[in-house]
């Protein structure tokens, strides 16, 4: 309402003075650069490959290892084998050295041979149908009694079958139950229970060593009777 004695008009208000020594904006100072940093394509690629000794073998070829592990490549000879068991196989001087150059083009898709073995591009999946067949709700019921075990039931043997030209590493009815650990083959390194085994069946192995090899690794692999 600007209320004064007698009326009188008040004064405008005092503003701050501008302090004249402030420092002004550099116009030439350097802009963002608004481009992304690009990525060097001359950098060396990571390479994941194991280290092949000399008394081994790369099953995919030179600088190229597998990026499917657990897939099943059918051995001509041995049967069903995963491409992670070869693999290590290869590497542990199991596979002939005179057999190995023919695994490369045999593989190459089945295992994903690649260099370095980098990861390949993942493979393009089908559209979901929206239009699916519903669930049937009127399907049978489940049977909450639960299922009584025959104690005179032959035991489950687990073991895998054993052919011909290969062995078993912890002896006839026996197999590994510790498929993880690593046991120090002489003369070879570190090699888990479960890629020894594998080696045994395939033949990989040379039938004059299988006989010594259940009393060396029956602790360690946990050979037990149907596994």
């Amino acid at each position: 309402c600007g209320c004064s004695p007698g009326g009188a008009p008040l004064p405008p208000p005092t503003e701050a003075p501008v302090d004249p020594t402030s420092a002004p904006v550099d116009p030439t100072s350097a802009p963002v650069d608004p481009t992304p940093e690009t990525l060097d394509p001359t950098a060396a690629p990571v390479d994941n490959c194991p280290v092949i000794p000399a008394e081994g073998c790369s099953v995919c070829g030179e600088g190229k290892c597998i990026t499917k592990p657990d897939v099943q490549w059918d051995a001509p000879g041995y049967g069903l084998v995963t491409c992670s068991v070869l693999q290590s196989s290869g590497e542990m001087g199991f596979i002939p050295l005179d057999n190995c150059p023919l695994l490369p083009a045999a593989i190459v898709d089945v295992c994903g041979c690649s260099p370095g073995g980098a990861p390949l591009p993942p493979p393009t999946e089908a559209p979901v149908d929206p239009t699916s067949a519903p669930v049937d709700p009127t399907s049978a019921p489940v049977d909450p009694t639960p299922e009584t075990l025959d104690p005179t039931a032959a035991p489950v043997d687990n073991c895998p079958v054993i052919p011909a030209e290969g062995c078993s590493v912890c002896g006839e009815g026996k197999c590994i139950t510790k498929p993880d650990v690593q046991w120090d083959a002489p003369g070879y390194g570190l090699v888990t229970c479960s890629v020894l085994q594998s080696s045994g069946e395939m033949g990989f192995i040379p039938l004059d060593n299988c006989p010594l090899l259940p009393a060396a690794i029956v602790d360690v692999c946990g050979c037990s009777p149907g596994g």
